[in-house]
């Protein structure tokens, strides 16, 4: 018997990879946690996939998908001066 509130565990990858870019909701959280309390193979996939973000971070030099990328003055004013050439 499946229970309403409980993820599949398709949903439940889905949700781990969505909290590494754009966050969870309570309501998520919880139903996660509720989910890898109860399922092993997906408990292991949170741990890889936790693995393989710090990786990424650390090797690859990426940062936190949360926060924008600083903006570049030069390219903007190349952008312009291009704009401002073609008109």
């Amino acid at each position: 018997m499946k229970l309403p509130f409980m993820l599949s565990c398709k949903s439940a990858t889905q949700l781990m990879e969505k909290a590494h870019t754009v966050g969870l909701t309570r309501k998520e959280k919880w139903q996660l946690w509720m989910h890898t309390k109860l399922c092993d193979a997906c408990r292991q996939y949170e741990r890889q996939s936790r693995f393989l973000e710090q990786l990424f971070q650390r090797y690859l030099g990426m940062q936190n998908p949360r926060s924008p990328a600083p903006p570049d003055d030069k390219l903007e004013a190349r952008i312009l001066q291009k704009l401002k050439e073609r008109s």
